[in-house]
C-alpha cells in the first residue's frame, strides 16, 4: 500500500484494535509487518521475532501467497512452511501461557 492509503486507513485500524483488544496479532506478510513494527526490513528478518503494536504482542509471519508461490518452485516441502509453522507455534505458546 501507498503511504498515504495507510494513513487513511490508520485511525480505523487502529480504532479496531481497541474495540477487538486481541491477545496477539499476526502480521501477515512484509507490508503488514513494516507497517505495525515501523522497521523496514524484510519479512525474512522480522518474522520469527517478538514486536508490540499499541501495547500488544505482534508476529510477523509470511503470507500464505508468497508460501504457496515457493511451494510451486520448491515442491510441496519447503523451509518456508517449516519457519511459519514454527512462528505459528510460537504464537499459540504466548496465547497458552503469557508469553513465547
Amino acid at each position: 500500500p501507498l503511504a498515504i492509503e495507510i494513513e487513511a486507513c490508520r485511525q480505523y485500524f487502529e480504532a479496531e484494535i481497541a474495540a477487538v483488544q486481541p491477545e496477539v496479532i499476526i502480521a501477515v506478510g512484509g507490508a503488514a509487518a513494516s507497517i505495525l513494527t515501523g522497521d523496514e526490513l524484510s519479512i525474512e528478518q522480522t518474522r520469527g521475532m517478538w514486536y508490540e503494536f499499541a501495547g500488544i504482542p505482534l508476529m510477523p509471519i509470511y503470507h500464505p501467497a508468497f508460501l504457496l508461490r515457493q511451494r510451486r518452485k520448491l515442491g510441496h516441502s519447503n523451509e518456508f512452511v517449516r519457519r511459519t509453522w514454527e512462528d505459528i507455534q510460537q504464537v499459540m505458546r504466548r496465547l497458552n501461557t503469557g508469553k513465547a
